[in-house]
């Protein structure tokens, strides 16, 4: 590995004169300089990840960690450090070790920048989480991935070693501006209940922002309804297909095609997958869909 950069500080600062404004600098303009810097020729995987971080000038330390913390970083006595869980997977330590990364240039972008306004705690660990993905994950490359799978989380995660929620908001992310996608992952949370419940979903649109009414698109904690696309997977344990989606009786325009697949494991289903596009955009789809030869329902109306 060869670079001129040798630490994060000199890494901020040649973003910042040659990006001028970090206010206009993308999460994925500043993942791609990265990724050209430093792992440029270089596999991917925790151990050159820590070789990466040692060449920042940043300390590396794989050890227990509080529960529900999959890693965290400090500063003290001048010397930056990260914390990871040591028995996390593979993609999570990847993921860990970036996400720290993003967080600590914050401190250094602040420094170097009088009138730049740092991102604080939900904001910076949200944006942390973004860069994370478009390292590991290199927009235009994903993106081919992901039209050539139709859109499908568990045939990208299985290619790329991630897991099915990194799948689903990187779809969306890699998708914004060029389509209206969403995509949402169930899995049954709680065992009192008989039906599976949303642990995370994401969209993209057309236009700058995303607007998906809850009361169409499932948020987090929402349990299949019945009769939804997701209840008839989880009674029959088969991928299934919604034709037509009906969200308007006045226009077909904003009408919708879905699919949903079970994920199964050694003791049953353990998750369910559901994505909706819109209707003329089928094709975007039809590759997961020749995949899976799901059960069909022709239409629904007002809910997936």
């Amino acid at each position: 590995m060869t670079t001129d950069i040798t630490n994060l500080r000199l890494f901020c600062e040649y973003v910042i004169h040659k990006h001028n404004d970090l206010a206009d600098m993308s999460t994925e303009t500043l993942a791609d300089e990265f990724r050209r810097m430093f792992l440029e020729g270089l596999p991917i995987n925790p151990k050159s990840l820590e070789a990466v971080a040692m060449s920042l000038g940043v300390r590396i330390a794989a050890r227990p960690t509080p529960k529900g913390i999959r890693g965290y970083n400090d500063i003290y006595d001048g010397t930056m450090s990260i914390y990871y869980k040591d028995d996390d997977c593979r993609s999570g330590k990847e993921n860990t070790i970036l996400h720290e990364i993003r967080e600590l240039m914050e401190t250094h972008f602040a420094d170097l920048q009088p009138d730049y306004s740092p991102l604080r705690t939900s904001a910076v660990h949200n944006e942390a989480n973004r860069f994370a993905g478009a390292v590991l994950l290199p927009r235009e490359e994903f993106k081919r991935m992901a039209l050539k799978t139709g859109l499908d989380a568990r045939a990208l995660a299985d290619h790329y070693s991630k897991s099915y929620a990194q799948m689903i908001i990187r779809i969306a992310e890699v998708m914004q501006r060029d389509m209206f996608y969403y995509g949402a992952l169930y899995e049954q949370c709680n065992g009192h209940r008989s039906s599976p419940e949303v642990t995370c979903w994401s969209a993209s649109s057309p236009d700058d922002s995303v607007c998906v009414p809850a009361t169409l698109f499932p948020r987090r904690g929402r349990i299949a309804a019945d009769g939804s696309i997701v209840d008839h997977v989880y009674q029959d344990t088969k991928p299934y297909l919604v034709n037509e989606v009906i969200v308007s009786e006045e226009s077909s325009d904003n009408n919708l095609i879905a699919i949903a697949q079970p994920i199964i494991s050694d003791s049953g289903l353990a998750k369910i997958l559901l994505v909706a596009v819109l209707l003329q955009d089928r094709d975007a789809i039809e590759p997961q869909i020749e995949q899976l030869n799901p059960m069909t329902i022709e239409k629904l109306e007002g809910h997936l």
